[in-house]
This record gives structure tokens, C-alpha cells and sequence, in this order.
């Protein structure tokens, strides 16, 4: 009976059957660490997102994140000797040496950094996703010096209001780039969490100053880097890079640059002007950056960049609670409005792509 329904398939049906062998076979030929899968608007790619696991591991890096600025924050103002630059240093070699010893544990294939010839459709791809690695490298290593630079040339409100559009950025960067669906409920919760971010600044003391246009310049500069930075990582995942190969190439990247600016700074990785809690604080730094980097670059394998970057907004939110324990800060009303609207303008996205109204 079996065998005589089979021999009754329609062509149709055999071509539909056919078919779907070969994106079975094609789906499993794309192994995480070799996968030559690349991302573009005008080719077929396997997304398998899954917008929550997404948004908790981007909300995850961004409390490491926060946890990491706040000691930044707090050697800068017990010696004010340390520089940002410092910081890059012990980023790089913690990032280079943990992911150089995974990379050898898991094997991963390192064709995105290696000079093996490829075929000629092949190296193509290659070529577009050491592009994308450049790209994100760069972006990532230089938007730290060019947001210190903005933050000290422009009142605090003005440059944490300018950051706060990273998301915009990166949406349009998104959409041009990878075709990702930006949706109106998307647009109005980054507008929103922009004018919840505004009601916080409302609290900070100014003295009065304009800021320079340098400084203005720097923030535009850092929040185009920042959403270059997670649509990179996107295109890569959707490559198939595995994360040990761009954290190993990041790490490298940051102690060349420390390297260069050491050429230019006297004062650089003067020891004899750290204290044991700053020389403390700053391998905490590197550790916690070797976790939230790889958690950064997961975030974008399960949801698209532009649905990942509002979230990173929410570091305000956990400064201001920082501040209130750690540094005598004074919680105000217009603190717990902006927190509020921030905090749902984030949290509506991830609701309605859990429940699949989008």
C-alpha cells in the first residue's frame, strides 16, 4: 500500500518534495564556526531568531556594561592620573588571550582571518565578511576614545540625549543594509525611550555651557559607530563567524591602538601612578569585557540589530540607581517618569515580537 501511494506522487509533488530535501541538506551544512552563509538584501538567508534569548543577552551585556563604566567612573575620580586609554589595554588582552585558547578548544574555523585560497564564490563571500570584521573592529575599538572625547567637550545631558539616538542609526543602517523590518511600533518606542532618556537629563546639574562643536561632532560620530557596531555583528552571524574569531581580532585591535597612543602620551601605563584598587579595577574591566563583547555579538545572532540596540539605552536607567547607592546621588521625580518611559518604550518591542503582533 505504501509503496503503490509513492509511485502515485504528481509531478508537482515529487519537485515540492525535492525541494524541500535540498533546504533540508543546505540547513545542515551550515555549522556554527564554518558556515560560509553571508548576509545581503538580495540573498536567501536562514534567520533563526528568536527576539527573546536576544534581548536577554543584550540586556545582560548592557548590566556589565553599566557595572564596568561605573568603576571607570570611580577611578577616575579617586585618581584622575588613569586614562580611558588604560582601560583599552587590559580590554584588548583579556579579550585576545581568552578567545585565542577557546578558539584552539572548539576548533573553530578561522577562514574569515586566514590568507587559504577559496574558490572564486566563495572568496567572495569571504571577502564581504572580513569587510563586515574590519568594519566592526574598527567601529568598536575607536567609539570608546570618540565618546570619552565627546563627553568631555559637551555638558552631560546634551552628550547622554545625543547617544540615545544610537538606535536610530542603527535602524537605518539596518534597513539599508540588511533589509531588517522596521516596523511603526519600532519608530515610536525609539522616540519614545529618546524623550524618557530627555526627562532623565532634566535632573543633571550644568554649568552653563553650550559645549563645543567638536564635542558635537564626536557624539554624532559615536552614535553612527555604535550602530555600525551591532548591525557589523549581525552580518557576521548571519555569515556564520563565530564569536572567538571577532572578540580575538578585537582584543588585537585595542592593544595596537593602546600601542599608538603610547607613541603620543608620555603619561601612558605609568604604574607608578596606579593605586592596588585601580590596578583591581581595571582586570575586572578586562574580564567583564571578555563576557559582555561575546554577549553582544550573541545578541545579534538572535535578533536584528535594530531590535537589540534600544535596550542599551537602559544603562541609563541603571546609572541613576548607581549613583543613588554608590555615589550619594539624589533620586527626583523626573527620574522615575523618564525610567518609566524608557523602560517601556523597551519593553514593548520585545512584548510584541514574543507574542508575534508585529
Amino acid at each position: 500500500m505504501n509503496n503503490s501511494s509513492e509511485h502515485s506522487l504528481s509531478p508537482l509533488q515529487i519537485s515540492e518534495s525535492l525541494s524541500e530535501e535540498k533546504k533540508e541538506i543546505t540547513c545542515n551544512m551550515s555549522v556554527e564556526g564554518s558556515s560560509i552563509l553571508i548576509a545581503g538584501p538580495s540573498l536567501e538567508i536562514e534567520r533563526k531568531d528568536n527576539f527573546v534569548i536576544g534581548a536577554l543577552l543584550m540586556f545582560s551585556a548592557t548590566v556589565l556594561v553599566t557595572i564596568a563604566h561605573t568603576s571607570e567612573k570611580y577611578v577616575f575620580l579617586g585618581n584622575p592620573k588613569v586614562k580611558s586609554s588604560d582601560f583599552l589595554l587590559f580590554v584588548g588582552v583579556y579579550n585576545l588571550l581568552l578567545n585565542m585558547i577557546l578558539c584552539k578548544i572548539y576548533k573553530v574555523d578561522l577562514s574569515i582571518i586566514s590568507c587559504r585560497k577559496h574558490n572564486s564564490e566563495d572568496q567572495k563571500k569571504i571577502l564581504k565578511a572580513r569587510f563586515a570584521l574590519a568594519g566592526r573592529v574598527l567601529c568598536g575599538t575607536m567609539n570608546g576614545l570618540v565618546s570619552v572625547y565627546a563627553i568631555s567637550q559637551l555638558p552631560l545631558s546634551k552628550s547622554v540625549l545625543i547617544f540615545s539616538l544610537n538606535p536610530i542609526c542603527c535602524a537605518i543602517l539596518g534597513y539599508f543594509l540588511l533589509k531588517e523590518n522596521i516596523t511603526k511600533t519600532t519608530i515610536l518606542c525609539i522616540l519614545g525611550a529618546v524623550i524618557g532618556i530627555y526627562v532623565l537629563t532634566l535632573s543633571k546639574q550644568e554649568d552653563g555651557s553650550s559645549g563645543t562643536l567638536s564635542g558635537y561632532i564626536a557624539a554624532i560620530i559615536t552614535i553612527w559607530m555604535t550602530g555600525s557596531v551591532l548591525v557589523f555583528s549581525r552580518y557576521l552571524n548571519l555569515y556564520g563567524a563565530h564569536y572567538t574569531v571577532i572578540c580575538m581580532v578585537l582584543g588585537l585591535s585595542n592593544i595596537l591602538q593602546t600601542v599608538i597612543i603610547s607613541c603620543f602620551c608620555s603619561n601612558f601605563l605609568n604604574f607608578s601612578h596606579y593605586r592596588l584598587i585601580d590596578l583591581l579595577i581595571l582586570n575586572i574591566h578586562g574580564m567583564l569585557s571578555a563576557v559582555w563583547i561575546p554577549l553582544m555579538f550573541l545578541a545579534a545572532k538572535y535578533a536584528e540589530a535594530s531590535f537589540i540596540s534600544p535596550i542599551l539605552n537602559i544603562e541609563n536607567v541603571f546609572t541613576i540607581l548607581i549613583d543613588m547607592f554608590v555615589f550619594g546621588y539624589t533620586f527626583i521625580s523626573t527620574d522615575f517618569i523618564g525610567m518609566s518611559i524608557l523602560g517601556t518604550c523597551i519593553v514593548i518591542p520585545i512584548l510584541k515580537n514574543y507574542f508575534g503582533r508585529e
